[in-house]
């Protein structure tokens, strides 16, 4: 079992070996696989948390807006709340909404405003991470913004890791407090933790 700092090692390396052009070939190929599974396994109407990238994380912002103005689903975008406590809430975003990258909250892009969604009423979050294994654990920054939030989802919310297969590790170390993934996908396909695939795995 590898420790969590050398599998953030390990997995920032792998994304940043990739390259700009190969990240946005790959990012394209895991926005289809998502919408496709969203089709599969999220109702109508279905409230689906999605994530601002890094510029080396998985870019799913094509797909929210291929998916915005379709009416299928809600959906909402994590706004920092607490830096010092490492907390974040679900906010609504729509057509005409506008999104502001904060320099204080790590330079990514938030909604400006809206009400908090209670964690309990979302169908789908979609998880970046820094590398995960088969069983679904994973690993982040280290400051536990997702984890934090995500011991508020219901049980029925399905939890979908989004990475590079190059982020996909053997197994990594797990605390008490670290929520383990539903669901991985990558390039290379669809994969239930508990390993069963679906289109391939990772």
């Amino acid at each position: 079992m590898f420790g969590k700092n050398e599998i953030r090692r390990e997995g920032k390396s792998a994304r940043r070996s990739m390259g700009e052009d190969l990240r946005k070939q790959m990012s394209r190929v895991i926005c289809g696989l998502l919408s496709e599974s969203m089709k599969r396994t999220i109702p109508r109407g279905g409230k689906i948390l999605f994530y601002s990238p890094f510029p080396d994380e998985v870019d799913i912002l094509p797909l929210f807006h291929d998916l915005l103005g379709s009416g299928d689903y809600g959906f909402f975008f994590p706004k920092i709340t607490s830096l010092k406590k490492a907390l974040m809430e679900a906010v609504p975003v729509s057509i005409g909404s506008d999104l502001r990258q904060e320099d204080l909250h790590f330079g990514i892009f938030e909604p400006i405003s809206g009400a908090y969604e209670d964690p309990k009423n979302l169908d789908l979050v979609l998880v970046p991470a820094v590398a995960v294994d088969y069983m679904g654990n994973r690993v982040g920054f280290g400051r536990g913004f997702y984890d934090r939030f995500l011991v508020r989802v219901s049980q029925k919310c399905k939890k979908w890791g989004v990475v590079f297969s190059g982020q996909v590790m053997e197994l990594v170390e797990t605390n008490a407090y670290d929520i383990p993934l539903d669901s991985i996908v990558s390039e290379n396909g669809f994969l239930e933790c508990e390993g069963r695939t679906q289109e391939g795995g990772c």
